[in-house]
């Protein structure tokens, strides 16, 4: 990849901002809400500057190691993706310029969810239901489908169906048990519809429910959740044997008895098991611990990767495929800085728990989106950009001598332009590092490294974008200098690339 076109995916332009010397000072408008979801959520990315030597002997010293002699977990596109909650109006996946920001952040697996979606598609943009005839509306369902078919780059959608539609009965938020069969039917033609009667269009991953485990649980009916989620994935897998069914996009991971009892349950029919999380009520609380929170969210995760290794040999990945900072907005934390550094440790995090992936909540609305109701991308648009882009490989063992930074590496192959390959582990060639501060106070970082290729002449220059309370930057910076010190501000994200 030319030093140029390295530049143009570097670069987070365009979006509202003002150019003083490298740095660019981003102002994210905030617009229309959204109704809070689930108990958990949050991200934002720490950035890396290069001081003179005085300033670096100003700050506070830290030590990085990047090990590359010691692999550890595959960070994939799954791990670096969205929502789409505007995704099921027609009018958005038709918009070029809703294409064009997806296209940029690059998600590769994009989760279709709306709590709006079983409604009245006549009353309701969101809706897909076509209630005089007590099914699916078909031209609204297969416009939607068109329209996400022209984004430009590869993806795959998971299909979130939220809840059953109004005319099957319920109580208290429980579906009848004789409408359970009737639900999974109506799940099923779904699938039919989407997989079999739309040209050119199939879904691999299915979700059958949302968010319906504290309702349950509070009422001791946590197995007739799990039978009623069984009756759906055997009915939708009836209609096309190649989908993959998972759930049950749990509420409340917290509570682990529930996810154990799905888990017990159902581990022999379950593709994936997906999970949200939200880690405050109020603006209020303080983004320290906003950031602590996250260590929960990836313990949930590890409790069910490791249980689901218990009770079933088939690989079954974990999805935390809902999170973001509040579950009752608004909290402008989400709209910038603070939610890049939280969505880079919910990410960064949820890959060393062994999650099979993260979607975050979501690409594109007033409170939450990684871009705004006016199609502006917020600083973690830029995150995912980069992440998509350059952190996709095999993850390596780092160690940091500061709590409040966190760094992260990836290897993959390295394709020199010039210089010929003398190593003879071509899988441990570092590809990218960043950097998360967390804290409130800035670091100078030394970042040292082994057991990777290439050597690198201190010389070197190599490229680094800061997301910061400043905005976003793009720099360079020698592979000498980086050794001796980079520059962290406070609560940033730094991204660097060694890849040419």
């Amino acid at each position: 990849m030319s030093y140029n076109r390295r530049m143009e995916l570097l670069n987070p332009l365009p979006y509202p901002v003002r150019v003083a010397k490298a740095v660019q000072a981003i102002t994210p408008p905030r617009d229309r809400p959204r109704m809070p979801k689930g108990r958990f959520r949050s991200v934002a990315l720490l950035c890396s500057s290069l001081l003179t030597a005085a300033s670096l002997a100003a700050a506070e010293p830290v030590t990085v190691t990047v090990d590359g002699s010691k692999p550890q977990q595959q960070a994939t596109g799954a791990h670096y993706s969205l929502n789409l909650y505007k995704g099921p109006d027609p009018k958005f996946p038709f918009d070029p310029r809703y294409r064009s920001n997806l296209s940029y952040m690059r998600a590769p697996l994009l989760r279709i969810h709306n709590g709006a979606m079983c409604e009245n598609a006549e009353t309701n943009p969101f809706g897909w239901v076509n209630e005089k005839d007590r099914t699916w509306d078909e031209a609204k369902v297969r416009s939607v489908l068109s329209g996400l078919s022209r984004l430009d780059y590869p993806h795959e959608l998971l299909l979130n169906i939220p809840t059953w539609p109004g005319w099957m009965k319920s109580e208290n938020g429980l579906l009848h048990p004789s409408e359970h069969e009737n639900f999974a039917r109506f799940c099923a033609r779904l699938v039919t519809l989407v997989n079999k009667e739309t040209p050119g269009r199939f879904v691999r991953y299915w979700e059958p429910i949302n968010e319906k485990d504290l309702q349950y649980s509070r009422a001791g009916k946590m197995d007739e959740l799990t039978q009623l989620w069984k009756k759906c994935a055997t009915a939708m897998r009836k209609a096309d044997r190649r989908v993959k069914v998972g759930g049950l996009a749990f509420q409340q991971p917290n509570l682990t008895a529930n996810v154990r009892a799905f888990i017990n349950g159902a581990a022999k029919e379950m593709d994936f098991l997906s999970m949200h999380a939200y880690v405050s009520g109020s603006k209020d609380d303080p983004t320290a611990a906003i950031f602590d929170r996250t260590d929960s969210i990836a313990a949930y995760q590890r409790d069910a990767v490791e249980y689901l290794a218990k009770r079933t040999r088939r690989k079954v990945p974990v999805f935390l495929d809902e999170y973001n900072i509040s579950w009752n907005p608004p909290d402008p934390r989400m709209n910038n800085h603070i939610g890049t550094v939280f969505d880079a440790l919910i990410i960064t995090k949820s890959i060393e728990a062994g999650s099979g992936g993260t979607m975050a909540w979501n690409e594109m609305d007033g409170w939450y989106g990684k871009t705004d109701n006016s199609f502006n991308r917020r600083p973690s648009a830029d995150l995912f950009h980069l992440l998509n882009h350059f952190f996709v490989g095999r993850t390596v063992a780092v160690r940091s001598s500061h709590p409040d930074v966190k760094p992260f590496a990836v290897l993959g192959k390295w394709t020199p332009a010039k210089e010929p390959r003398t190593d003879p582990e071509p899988d441990l060639s570092l590809k990218s590092i960043l950097w998360i501060n967390r804290g409130s106070v800035a670091h100078s970082v030394s970042t040292q490294f082994k057991g990777v290729w290439p050597p690198l002449a201190p010389s070197r220059p190599l490229l680094y974008t800061r997301i910061s309370s400043s905005g976003v930057t793009t720099d360079t910076i020698t592979y000498g200098e980086l050794q001796v010190g980079i520059h962290l501000p406070e609560e940033s994200v730094t991204l660097l690339t060694f890849r040419r």
